[in-house]
């Protein structure tokens, strides 16, 4: 069809029948399926729309405070190697809870922090994010990230104060959470932590 040309489509005569009467029979399945009448239809939509908004406003709501309580959860467990703090943590992929977001709201919490979170889903994802002090003293978030996706069977890089990448190695998460452990300990020139790995997801 061309650009400004509108194409109008007429029903007369025994197919305008058929159009008129298929119509009303959707009509009255519409109020039937909505439990109101014909003539009431539109204001029940109206009405289901208003309801529909209200609840995606309070499922925001709790999506909100899920996550604020998760990563106060995690900032609870971080524990002090060296000159940083460090959460490791393992989680379950839920709904309104994004890896993301919690490694960059961990970081920005404290610019001593570095924060690596495994989320397992259909496959695992592998989100760090460093501070800047944490950085400063020789963390690599993109080199830990590489090196434990490699575990994992699937790769990632970015920067040394964020980066991303996965696997579809979901058994093989516990031992890609040794590998950022050991990562970490030689980029600040330690020995292994020997606790902090937090099963957040199970929490």
């Amino acid at each position: 069809m061309q650009d400004g040309v509108e194409r109008i489509i007429f029903f007369a005569g025994e197919p305008a029948l058929k159009r008129i009467n298929q119509q009303s029979e959707e009509l009255a399945k519409s109020s039937e399926l909505l439990k109101t009448t014909p003539d009431k239809l539109l204001e029940s939509i109206r009405a289901i729309i208003v309801e529909r908004d209200s609840l995606e406003r309070e499922l925001e709501k709790v999506h909100a405070k899920a996550m604020e309580t998760h990563v106060k959860q995690l900032e609870k467990k971080a524990i002090s190697f060296g000159t940083v703090r460090l959460v490791l943590a393992k989680t379950v992929k839920r709904r309104g809870i994004d890896a993301v977001e919690v490694a960059n709201r961990l970081k920005e919490s404290d610019p001593n922090m570095i924060v690596v979170v495994f989320e397992v889903s259909e496959r695992v994802q592998v989100v760090a994010a460093a501070g800047d002090e944490a950085v400063k003293a020789g963390v690599n978030a993109g080199q830990i990230v590489s090196e434990a996706s490699k575990v994992l069977g699937g790769g990632g890089a970015g920067r040394p104060f964020f980066a991303t990448g996965g696997g579809s190695s979901k058994d093989k998460v516990d031992e890609a959470l040794k590998i950022a452990s050991q990562t970490i300990a030689r980029q600040l020139n330690m020995a292994t932590p020997g606790e902090g790995v937090s099963n957040a997801g199970q929490a």
